[in-house]
């Protein structure tokens, strides 16, 4: 039996000639049963001779040729003796080959076991010479072992020789039983491979290749990792004797299989246990030297219930594991082993939801109740399982399987291995994956997670995922409400030691609030709180610095970045200067009444919110429907009334973004849809105007005008707090439109009618204009143009401009005042009046 359970498939006598071991095993202590540290050279040695090798032979970069036990020193020596070589032997010195090929070369005499190696010291080229004589030997079984090889064979001193000797060993007649092993320090296949790939000899890049090809390690590949737990049971018996420290005996088998799972080497562990006073669970965990939480079924409740929000996730994970615990219960009582359940999970949700730590939660419930031996996590993206060359995926793959046995792997942006963009690796990835989420159920927990609309396209991409991840194993969490943002915040600000000023605590509700009000399918939850956390510790710091202050003081509003500042309130009073603004305005009384009720509305909704902790003012955000002819003042009220809901803080930005049909439809099935939703976009956090709504509406074949209404209908309803719609038109015409649509209809919360001027209101507006730019008119042309204006309106019934027609003529006036007076001639002795109309200046009818 192999001493050493990390070595167990090693297993040299089968018939392979050449091996590569490489792991963090390689450069690692191991503790014997004789309660002694012995290195990587020695295990080899006892194992080597287990298996009937009689002679083992070592090279590294220092030594060309060594032994470790006079057997194999002696058995050497007859090579020279069969080479018609003299030995001079001298007890205690160098015996010294003179003739024959060898040259000048010495040997050691054999010293007592405890003396270091026996050493041979030549050159490179006599090393490799000598060794293919032991290799070709047939009598003597025997292994020939390279210490260090990415250095020892990289720097021979002539690589040709070396090369073609390495690949006729290879070529031997199956007869001969001798073997050489490549010790490399890599960590991984991939290290094993990079360091190979710089070696000139290739036999060990064809050994390599076969390993990716297949995707998983052949037999003469062999990684060696941390001690087993026949080994970590007598490396806690070796610190307990060499150190003097008490071992819990009752505990140990539990230490064992806990140091098992956390894959470290012996000499982490050596050097981890010198630093504790006794070998017991509570000495060891106290210095957190287990990836995942050792609790009791009480503990893991109680830090599942600690987690902020996701109150149907916490139940759902209870029950979950409430139903594992009794199928293990009852297996245990009927004595029978049952084929174990798939657990896998699919996560879906934005980020910063919570899904890592659920994940990491899982890995210690499942731990503690038995199903997972150590409970960990292993993180990884998608596209970390996938490789840019034939074979490699599944190597990569198999490779984070491995590191995430006895625990969770958590696959984060799961969609990338069914992205077609991959080139076929992400589907070698997939059914890498499947395969071992059936072979090895029992070790493994595999959590795929993303975006919700892309993992339920993942699921659904291949039939065998549906098996393996089930209905009810898919976990859908959602964005945390701003109650739970909040509560995060002050949580991440607890552990920086940052104490919010008491008036600072109105403001970080607000920036939660903005925040959560103004997020999108990039919003980054727990994320954005963390961000926003670090942000105000940064510029705080900048602040105790300049100002010398201690590292206790208050956190402020000065400390606030400005990129926050903007979802604060601004000051009410800024509301008086707009209903000025609104009260400028010639006519609209009805609209006026409106707007102010609307303001005032807002303003008692803030008050209540500040004293009962319940903002309902965004509830006063509608969607309205403005009704009138042209010119009547729609769109200066649609950019008015942004303001207003800014300076309110109801929007942030307040702007006005002024579409029409044909900024909205497109002409191909598709686009319609693109083409709305950007100016949607454009649009957030302000008003977005629609002329001429009813446009959109049409029951013409192959019109696209639908497409854009259900763009914007999904869009009032999921940025209701974002967006205000302003659909504006002919009166007529906008009834019928609202009313044919009920998805409208119930969306749109006022119709507000903008009726025509009349003749007084007209000429008012008029003067209003000659007195802004400072033109004077009689009282009789204003008469005559208010005469003007109603034979216009007269003409054109219900397309007459109102306002906008008073504005065309009096641009109109102005034109024929400048032709009438450029016409004239100007002297000293004559200056014509250019501050006044006349009535020549009016157009006839």
């Amino acid at each position: 039996m192999i001493p050493f359970d990390r070595l167990q498939d090693a297993r040299f006598e089968r018939g392979d000639r050449l091996f590569l071991l490489y792991g963090s095993g390689i450069e690692d202590t191991y503790v014997t049963s004789s309660l002694s540290e012995i290195s990587i050279e020695k295990v080899l040695l006892e194992i080597l001779t287990i298996q009937g090798f009689q002679r083992v032979v070592y090279q590294s970069p220092h030594q060309p040729l060594y032994f470790l036990d006079d057997y194999s020193a002696r058995l050497s020596k007859r090579i020279a003796a069969q080479a018609g070589v003299q030995v001079e032997r001298g007890r205690g010195a160098m015996s010294r080959l003179s003739g024959g090929p060898l040259g000048n070369m010495a040997l050691k005499e054999s010293e007592p076991a405890d003396n270091p190696p026996r050493r041979m010291g030549m050159g490179d080229n006599h090393a490799i010479r000598l060794m293919d004589s032991y290799m070709r030997e047939t009598e003597v079984p025997t292994a020939v072992v390279i210490m260090q090889s990415e250095t020892t064979l990289r720097y021979y001193e002539d690589q040709r020789i070396l090369a073609g000797l390495i690949g006729e060993w290879s070529r031997l007649e199956t007869t001969n039983r001798n073997i050489c092993i490549f010790l490399f320090s890599a960590g991984s296949f991939d290290e094993l491979a990079e360091a190979a790939s710089r070696l000139y000899i290739p036999e060990l890049r064809s050994i390599i290749l076969k390993g990716r090809t297949n995707g998983e390690n052949p037999s003469n590949i062999i990684q060696v990792e941390g001690p087993g737990e026949l080994e970590l049971d007598r490396l806690l018996d070796y610190v307990h004797q060499r150190q003097d420290k008490p071992l819990n005996e009752e505990e140990k088998s539990c230490l064992v299989e806990w140091m098992r799972a956390e894959k470290r080497t012996a000499r982490y562990w050596l050097g981890e246990l010198r630093e504790v006073d006794r070998l017991d669970i509570q000495s060891i965990q106290s210095r957190n030297l287990f990836s995942s939480s050792r609790l009791n079924s009480v503990e893991d409740d109680l830090k599942l219930e600690q987690l902020v929000g996701l109150a149907e996730i916490k139940q759902r994970i209870q029950e979950l594991a409430a139903w594992v615990t009794m199928s293990k219960k009852k297996e245990q009582l009927s004595g029978l082993k049952t084929r174990a359940p798939l657990l896998h999970m699919i996560f879906s949700g934005n980020p910063g939801t919570g899904k890592t730590t659920i994940a990491r939660m899982i890995g210690e419930i499942y731990h503690n109740i038995g199903v997972l031996k150590r409970g960990h996590l292993i993180e990884a993206r998608g596209s970390d399982l996938i490789a840019d060359y034939v074979g490699a995926t599944a190597l990569k793959t198999n490779q984070l399987i491995d590191q995430a046995l006895d625990g969770v792997l958590f696959i984060d942006e799961a969609y990338a291995l069914t992205e077609k963009d991959r080139g076929g690796f992400g589907q070698e990835a997939l059914d890498t994956l499947m395969i071992r989420m059936d072979n090895d159920r029992d070790r493994l927990v595999v959590v795929a997670a993303g975006y919700p609309e892309k993992m339920e396209a993942f699921r659904q991409s291949n039939p065998g995922l549906t098996r393996r991840f089930s209905q009810d194993n898919i976990f859908t969490f959602p964005d945390y409400q701003p109650e739970e943002l909040l509560e995060i915040l002050r949580g991440m600000l607890a552990e920086k030691e940052l104490t919010p000023a008491k008036e600072f605590h109105g403001d970080l509700v607000e920036i939660v609030q903005g925040l959560y009000r103004t997020r999108d399918e990039r919003f980054g939850n727990a994320g954005e709180m963390e961000n926003l956390v670090n942000a105000i510790d940064r510029r705080r710091a900048v602040r105790l610095v300049r100002e010398k202050l201690p590292l206790d003081a208050r956190t402020i509003r000065d400390d606030l970045p400005d990129n926050y500042r903007i979802y604060l309130r601004p000051e009410i009073d800024g509301i008086q200067t707009l209903f000025a603004e609104l009260d400028g305005l010639v006519g609209l009384a009805p609209v006026k009444e409106y707007l102010r009720g609307l303001a005032y509305r807002v303003k008692l909704e803030q008050k209540r919110g500040a004293k009962n902790g319940r903002d309902n003012s965004r509830q006063a955000n509608r969607h309205l429907v403005f009704m009138g002819n042209p010119g009547t003042g729609k769109t200066m009220v649609a950019r008015l009334l942004g303001k207003i809901y800014k300076s309110l803080g109801i929007l942030r930005k307040g702007h006005l973004v002024e579409v029409s049909r044909a900024d909205l439809v497109a002409g191909y099935v598709g686009q319609t849809a693109l083409k709305t939703q950007e100016k949607i976009r454009a649009a957030l956090d302000g008003v977005l105007f629609i002329d001429e709504a009813y446009s959109l509406s049409s029951w013409d074949r192959g019109d696209f005008g639908q497409e854009a209404i259900d763009a914007l209908v999904k869009a009032m309803e999921n940025y209701g707090d974002r967006l205000v719609v302003i659909a504006a038109g002919y009166p007529d015409e906008m009834r019928q439109f609202i009313s044919s649509n009920p998805g409208l209809r119930s969306r749109f919360d006022k119709e507000i009618l903008f009726p025509d001027f009349s003749s007084e209101e007209m000429i008012q507006i008029f003067t209003g204009l000659c007195k802004q730019e400072g033109f004077g008119v009689s009282e009789g042309l204003v008469k005559e143009i208010g005469v003007l204006l109603d034979l216009q309106r007269l003409e054109e019934e219900r397309f007459f401009g109102n306002a906008r027609a008073v504005l065309h003529l009096f641009d109109t006036m102005k034109t024929r005042m400048a032709e009438r007076l450029w016409s004239e001639e100007f002297s000293e002795d004559r200056q014509p009046d250019i501050m006044h109309f006349i009535r020549t200046d009016l157009p006839t009818a």
